[in-house]
């Protein structure tokens, strides 16, 4: 409002049709498709296409309300030109339609259905498989221990004592508080269960010692143990490969008999 004057906007919805405001600019462009290229402008504006083998039609709609169908046709060159000349043609103020009347008459031919049934015998070919042989410990003639590596005294660190002998007879004192009705301060052995392949309470040369009491084959890692099973705390067990290949027995502190085994020969050594 200005001035005590109320401003009136009227809005009028226009057609793209609409001859007043609009002028019709459009046109159509011809494609080869022997050259694969753009080759032309027309002025025609068609609705609609039709490709066949060898022609190509394009017409307007409302043809079979009559009995005219208003088309352009053309016939595909099945050459591909060496050379092309190519002219275009802008579009000009006014718009000019060629058209060629043609009979709407039914189409007329042979339909002929293809069969697609497959006849023969369908062999499936099954890639080769790889098989894994899953080992199993023996089922019988395997004897369970406890084996020691480690302990716990009071809330002090962990100790591991299986990387030497030394490591080992070294621990004896600690291990026997813990083991002792001694013990208040909740100190703790580490311990896990194995089975060796023998009918005996007593680890042997040459057992071959498997970790835990499952099925599989995993094997007691190398190191020095104790070992017991029903029996009073005695030997340091020597185990590479998972087999017992040493048996020691620790005298005080300071010596430290070892028992070996080899392939052919059993070695004494005295520290």
């Amino acid at each position: 409002m200005e001035n005590n004057k109320i401003k009136i906007v009227t809005r009028t919805p226009v057609s793209l049709t609409d001859p007043e405001f609009f002028c019709n600019k459009s046109w159509t462009l011809s494609f080869n498709m022997n050259t694969k290229s753009w080759v032309s402008f027309h002025s025609y504006l068609p609705n609609f296409y039709i490709g066949e083998n060898n022609f190509f039609y394009s017409g307007l709609n409302g043809c079979c309300d009559t009995d005219e169908f208003k088309v352009v046709a053309g016939t595909i060159d099945p050459v591909v030109p060496t050379t092309t000349t190519t002219t275009t043609f802008y579009p000009s103020p006014t718009t000019t339609t060629t058209t060629t009347v043609l009979s709407c008459a039914p189409l007329s031919g042979e339909v002929v259905i293809t069969d697609c049934t497959l006849v023969g015998t369908g062999v499936i070919t099954v890639p080769p498989t790889t098989t894994t042989t899953v080992c199993h410990r023996p089922s019988s003639l395997l004897t369970e221990f406890v084996f020691i590596q480690g302990y716990t005294l009071g809330t002090d660190p962990e100790v591991i004592f299986t990387a030497s002998l030394i490591d080992a007879c070294s621990a004896i004192p600690d291990i026997e508080y813990v083991i002792s009705p001694s013990n208040i301060d909740g100190s703790t052995l580490d311990t896990f269960y194995g089975q060796a392949n023998t009918t005996s309470e007593v680890l042997e040369f040459g057992n071959t010692v498997y970790y835990g009491t499952g099925t599989d084959c995993t094997l007691v890692p190398d190191g020095w143990y104790f070992a017991y099973s029903g029996m009073v705390l005695q030997y340091v067990y020597h185990i590479s490969g998972g087999v017992i290949i040493g048996i020691s027995i620790c005298d005080s502190m300071t010596t430290t008999t070892t028992t070996t085994i080899a392939p052919t020969t059993t070695t004494t050594t005295t520290i």
